[in-house]
């Protein structure tokens, strides 16, 4: 079994003040489903309004799903978990 994730990212913003594309980019994009992963940290201090706060504005639907873990090793991975 591989442990290569890939993930094909149609756009990619780095950087001071990227978060000021993200509507931009949403429209860009064919799909109308909106999935944030983030872990309890983000959460927690409130990072993550960041991203949702321009999605509301936009009047777009998404859901957060902040239970990643911080930092996560190889071996703790979900696949190894389940392997």
């Amino acid at each position: 079994m591989s442990s290569i994730l890939n993930i094909n990212l149609p756009k990619t913003f780095i950087g001071l003040g990227a978060l000021n594309s993200i509507i931009d980019a949403v429209n860009s994009l064919p799909h109308s489903n909106i999935f944030i992963i983030t872990d309890p940290g983000i959460v927690n201090t409130g990072l993550v309004n960041f991203v949702v706060g321009p999605l509301k504005k936009a009047g777009y639907k998404f859901v957060v799903y902040g239970e990643c873990e911080s930092n996560p090793l190889i071996t703790s991975t979900y696949l190894h978990k389940t392997a």
